[in-house]
């Protein structure tokens, strides 16, 4: 039996995370172990519970007022002492947070190998996003495997000297975490609100009655009021790749995207941050059929919902190799 240990501390690296752990569980010939460093604390339990994931180790590390700095060197003291006691045959990291850089450096320091899961994403900006664009540079230096989400990630690392061999396009965990189920009996008051507020005009910015801020939901909420969205704009990465899986399409409020198959493929559509190119952009998404159409019926580059089964597939093919 090989022992694995997932060490995320972010509600997005805890939803994608969650399909591997379920997984791994299931399978007679690994040992799973879950450690959080609940780097975002609050938004990471409400994900954890909507798994049903209940972590072996919690460096519970967040504080008021904490820098990136004071994450990377609390995780590398407080995650020492965990992985000396359960010395895995791997640690899994995902993404690019703080958590996930100083977490496969913990590992580098202590020899044991590292899976980076999502790997390869770049902008080749080292400031945009930051600092998440040199946060997976560096974890990719650190890593053994690279599961990578798409061809073109899988394609970045190879221009970046990383071996073939060491490479797997595995979709993006994210696609199997959609499978959370919907019942049919999905309500929640901000959709409910919605439903009769699809205008987009002067008078959404006048008194901003038609715009409604609420608190961070719950992945359970979260994905089902995706599902009944019509339009979604954002800045965040994940989202990029959850809509259109489900037929939504996505405008990207920023200049660059790591998440450039997206676009080539018509999901989703860089607008930048300006008001202008915003309000034109989603006013014509509203009012024009085709052009809506184009973007929810693209083919979703980001998977098939089987990529925790290509993940393990790929860990076990390592360890029976190295045995």
């Amino acid at each position: 039996m090989y022992k694995i240990m997932s060490i995320f501390g972010t509600r997005p690296e805890a939803i994608k995370m969650a399909p591997i752990i379920h997984a791994a569980a299931k399978d007679p010939q690994l040992e799973s172990i879950v450690t959080v460093t609940a780097q975002h604390r609050e938004m990471l339990d409400g994900v954890l519970h909507a798994f049903s994931i209940t972590p072996d180790h919690d460096l519970n590390i967040m504080r008021h007022g904490q820098t990136l700095q004071s994450i990377t060197s609390v995780i590398l003291e407080q995650l020492t002492p965990v992985l000396e006691q359960e010395r895995p045959d791997m640690v899994l990291v995902h993404g690019d947070t703080t958590t996930t850089f100083a977490s496969a450096l913990c590992a580098f320091y202590l020899q044991i190998p590292i899976a980076h899961v999502e790997a390869g994403l770049r902008t080749y900006h080292r400031y945009s996003p930051f600092p998440e664009e040199i946060n997976r540079q560096l974890v990719s230096r650190l890593s053994t495997l690279h599961f990578a989400p798409t061809q073109t990630s899988a394609q970045n690392l190879l221009n970046e000297g990383i071996c073939e061999k060491d490479i797997f396009v595995t979709g993006n965990t994210a696609i199997d975490a959609l499978r959370l189920p919907e019942t049919g009996r999905f309500h929640h008051e901000a959709r409910d609100w919605a439903g009769g507020h699809r205008l987009l005009g002067d008078e959404m910015l006048v008194g901003c009655d038609q715009i409604r801020i609420i608190e961070p939901l719950e992945v359970y909420d979260f994905h089902n009021i995706i599902r009944h969205s019509y339009l979604i704009l954002t800045d965040s990465g994940g989202i990029q790749e959850e809509a259109p899986s489900l037929g939504k399409p996505v405008l990207v409020l920023r200049d660059t995207t790591e998440r450039p198959e997206g676009v080539k493929a018509g999901t989703l559509k860089l607008v930048g941050t300006q008001e202008e190119r915003i309000l034109e952009e989603s006013e014509r998404l509203l009012n024009d059929a085709a052009a809506y159409a184009a973007m929810s019926n693209a083919v979703n580059p980001y998977g098939d919902g089987r990529a925790s089964e290509r993940i393990l597939a790929a860990l076990h093919a390592y360890f029976e190799k190295n045995a």
